[in-house]
Formats: structure tokens, C-alpha cells, sequence
């Protein structure tokens, strides 16, 4: 018994425990499970999806979308703003973290001065709106603003709107901090600046032998059914799945009155809408192929999916309505919809079946698959009969497969011709020296072996007379490169997923 009595101690303290992570981590995440949040399940009801320990409500993404101003819009700009406010999330969540790893936090005092200096302009804006700091023009009076502030007599009738975009501004200059933080690391060393020196102004003279892969004969090259069969089941995941759908078949009223701000469009829409529902009405007593007869209407059907491409199988015509690929997909098989009003008519859907699982058929993606093995034949052609060359070129004569250039001279990143230029071509040259050739290398038009009979050498007073116009110009250009590198390496490295394509 005292056993018992012990171990249902251990118990309760456990229990207890799990109730103060979930009321504290709900509260941060929008009243998350916490189990939800332990195993990630994928509570399509709740939320959106996750980034890394985080569950991400649909009311918080909800929000967010609806600060946008272009949400209502078609399937293709909406799936953009879902993607764009997702990734924009996960942005934050990223910069959020690296601020708190490196303590980087920005005070009340930095903000007011911020503020005193700097306000931007739809501060000023907003402030002048509310009968504030305006000057007889009616434009935002800096001085008077600023005299507020350092006397402490701020007008309690804004210090709601003050206060906001203080709490915005922490945000605003904590990240600015972050960004700068990564941008300072970026330097363009002396060497960065030759590199490019070399190859955009200094010349070589080369000779090169070639094979251009669009010149050989599909003849030369063989390929048999299990190559074209192997690639495809090597590809099927990736490339070849199709999107799950359900077939549903519809009857469409068209609301061909084109100023949907008249009293005639929605007068014409209520009309259409009474007409689908007596369709229904006839429905529920006979069914959905009876009604077609007894109404006189034709019924159309298409394949809907839940992704965004397409209008996701939804006839333009008909207009953007989410709402029409959700009842698809948000109920049974052979289920009817009540009329669905969309900006173009009405529909009234009935879901017939689905299909899931489906893959594109060998044959229609045939010529694709042999396309992509014949290019990696033909180099491989291409890089063993130029591997058997003698390196006596003169010998050589052109044919419909090899070609051969002599004396040609340009700058080292080139182009020259027949081979116009590559990071490949380039690196070629770079790496030889004045009479040596290369061994046989490809790019992705080309097998070639470059010669290098000639190449300028580096004029030390001419290199460093230009080395610091060089430095500033290249520092400019690639002075926001380190923060958007560092995101796009944390972004592969972020644990999320998004849902959004089965909830809106």
C-alpha cells in the first residue's frame, strides 16, 4: 500500500507537469496540444503546419494573410500569398531565434531615439491623423515632437499609438541589428578582386578542339527500353506523381452581368441561386441525374485537386472559389453541395469518386525520359572520342562532329567560338599555363580540350592602381549577400512543413 501510495505521487507530479507545459506552450503557439506539439501530428483543424517545435494555428496564419492586401484573388496570386506569409513565418522564426542566441535586443531608449530622429513616415502620417505635432501646413512637426519627448509631455491621447509602434520598433531594429550583424562579415579580399581583374580584362590565345552534343546523331548513340524503364522508376517519386483528385460532376449558372458592383449582377445572382436551389430541391426527391432532365440542364465534370495550379481543375469560367475545391475534398463520396455562389454564378458539385497514389504513365513521359539519357549518352560520346585524340591537332579536320579553332584570342571568360563560354571554359584556361593543354572537359554543350598558346600576365601597377575601385565596386554589389545566404542555409535546415493546400 505505501508503495502504491508512492508511486501515485510520481504520478500526479508527472501529470501536473505536462498541464503547466501545455497551458504555457498553448499559450505561446495558440493553444497548442502538447502532444500535437511532442509528435507534430497533422491536426489539419487546428493548425497550418509547423517550424521546427512550434504548431502554427490557422487563426495566427489566418491573421496574418488578411494583413495582406491582395488575398482575394485567383488560385494562382492566392497560392503565392499563402506561400509568401508561410515563408515569411518561417523567416521570423528563424531571425527570432538568432536573436536570442545572440542576445541581440534593441531598448525603449534606442526606439525614442530612433523615433526623434528618424520617424518614419507613416508614423508621421498617423500621428498628424490623430490631431498631433502638425505644423500650419498640416506636414509632421519634427521639433515640436521632439520637445515633447524631452520635456515628458506626450499627450495621453496617443500614447496607445505611441506605445504600438514602440513594440513594433524593438522588432523593426532588432532584426535590422541582425541583418547588419550578418552583412559586416561580408569581404571582398584582394584576391576576389584579381580573380575578376584576370578574367574581365586580361587576354589569352587559345586553340581548342570540340564536340557540340546537338551534332551527334542519335544513331551514334544507343539506348534500350530497361535504360528508358530503370530512369523512370529512378524519377517516379519525384517527378511523376500525380496530384491526388476527385472527379466531380457540377451544374454551372452563369451570371453573365459584368459590373459586380450593380444592383442587375446581384439581382441576377439571387435569381441563379433560386434556380440551383429548386434544382436541389428536385434532387432530394428524384436524384441528381433526374433533376438534369426534369430542369433541362447539362452537367459538365471535372477532375479537382487540392494544389493550387490549374485553379486547382476549376473551369476559369467559373470563377476563384476555394470554397468548391474544399467541399470536394472536406466530404464524402456522392455527396451533393447546396448552390455555391462564386463572382461568375452559381454551382451546385457532386462528388463522384477519386484517385490517389496515381503516376503519369510510361508513355507520356517516354520522350522526356529518353531526351534527358540521350544527353548524358551523347557526352559521354563526346569525352571518349576527344580522350583518344593525339595531341597533334593539325592533323585533325573538321566533320559534322568534331570541331577545331585556332588562334583564337579573347578575353579569359571569353566567348569564343562555336564553344561561347562557360564557368568550365573559364576555369579551363585559368588553370594552364602558356603551352599547355587541358585534359578533356564538359560543360553542358560541350566536350572540348583547350590549348592555351598565350596569356596576358597581371600588371602589378596597373592591377593595383584599379584594386580599390575594384574592391568598393564589388563590396557594393554583393553587400547584402551574407544575411540572404545565411536565411537560405538556415531555411534547409529548418524542421517545417505546410498544410496549406488542404485547408484553403
Amino acid at each position: 500500500m505505501t508503495k502504491l501510495r508512492d508511486n501515485s505521487k510520481i504520478i500526479l507530479i508527472l501529470l501536473l507537469f505536462f498541464f503547466i507545459v501545455s497551458m504555457v506552450v498553448g499559450g505561446l503557439v495558440g493553444g497548442a496540444n502538447i502532444m500535437d506539439i511532442f509528435i507534430k501530428s497533422k491536426n489539419t483543424e487546428l493548425y497550418v503546419g509547423y517550424i521546427n517545435d512550434s504548431q502554427i494555428s490557422r487563426q495566427f496564419f489566418t491573421n496574418r494573410i488578411s494583413q495582406q492586401s491582395d488575398q482575394n484573388n485567383d488560385s494562382r496570386r492566392y497560392n503565392q500569398l499563402l506561400t509568401r506569409t508561410w515563408d515569411q513565418l518561417v523567416s521570423d522564426q528563424i531571425d527570432n531565434q538568432a536573436l536570442d542566441n545572440l542576445e541581440i535586443h534593441t531598448s525603449s531608449e534606442e526606439v525614442i531615439e530612433y523615433l526623434m530622429s528618424s520617424p518614419p513616415p507613416s508614423f508621421q502620417q498617423g500621428i498628424v491623423g490623430l490631431g498631433f505635432f502638425a505644423d500650419s501646413s498640416g506636414a509632421f512637426d519634427s521639433d515640436a515632437y521632439i520637445n515633447a519627448i524631452i520635456n515628458e509631455n506626450m499627450p495621453l491621447e496617443i500614447e496607445s499609438y505611441h506605445r504600438n509602434w514602440e513594440n513594433y520598433l524593438k522588432t523593426w531594429l532588432s532584426k535590422r541589428k541582425l541583418r547588419n550583424f550578418h552583412n559586416s562579415t561580408n569581404y571582398v579580399t584582394n584576391n576576389d578582386v584579381k580573380q575578376k581583374y584576370i578574367k574581365d580584362s586580361l587576354n589569352c590565345n587559345i586553340d581548342y578542339v570540340y564536340i557540340n552534343y546537338s551534332n551527334i546523331p542519335d544513331s551514334l548513340v544507343d539506348i534500350d527500353d530497361k535504360s528508358i524503364q530503370s530512369k523512370y522508376n529512378e524519377d517516379k517519386d519525384s517527378k511523376y506523381k500525380k496530384d491526388d483528385y476527385r472527379t466531380v460532376e457540377y451544374v454551372y449558372w452563369e451570371n453573365n452581368i459584368k459590373d459586380k458592383d450593380s444592383l442587375d449582377y446581384f439581382t441576377k445572382q439571387q435569381e441563379l441561386s433560386d434556380n440551383a436551389k429548386d434544382f436541389l430541391a428536385d434532387v432530394d426527391i428524384s436524384s441528381f441525374e433526374e433533376a438534369l432532365k426534369t430542369h433541362n440542364l447539362n452537367s459538365d465534370t471535372i477532375q479537382v485537386t487540392e494544389t493550387f495550379t490549374q485553379n486547382s481543375g476549376i473551369p476559369y469560367k467559373i470563377g476563384f472559389n476555394r470554397r468548391l475545391v474544399r467541399f470536394a475534398f472536406d466530404n464524402s463520396l456522392k455527396t451533393i453541395s447546396d448552390d455555391i455562389e462564386t463572382d461568375n454564378g452559381v454551382v451546385v458539385m457532386h462528388i463522384i469518386n477519386e484517385e490517389k497514389d496515381q503516376y503519369k504513365d510510361l508513355s507520356e513521359v517516354e520522350t522526356q525520359i529518353k531526351s534527358s539519357i540521350l544527353k548524358d549518352l551523347k557526352k559521354k560520346y563526346a569525352e571518349n572520342i576527344l580522350s583518344k585524340l593525339d595531341e597533334n591537332w593539325d592533323q585533325i579536320n573538321k566533320d559534322d562532329i568534331l570541331n577545331f579553332e585556332r588562334n583564337q584570342t579573347n578575353k579569359i571568360k571569353g566567348p569564343f567560338p562555336g564553344i561561347n563560354t562557360s564557368s568550365e571554359i573559364t576555369g579551363t584556361i585559368l588553370a594552364l599555363e602558356s603551352g599547355q593543354t587541358s585534359i578533356v572537359g564538359s560543360d553542358s554543350r560541350n566536350s572540348f580540350i583547350i590549348r592555351v598558346n598565350s596569356k596576358d600576365e597581371v600588371d602589378s601597377n596597373q592591377f593595383i592602381s584599379h584594386l580599390e575601385v575594384n574592391k568598393l565596386e564589388n563590396y557594393k554589389r554583393s553587400s547584402q549577400n551574407p544575411y540572404t545566404s545565411w536565411i537560405r542555409s538556415e531555411r534547409k535546415t529548418t524542421d517545417s512543413e505546410f498544410y496549406g493546400n488542404e485547408i484553403y
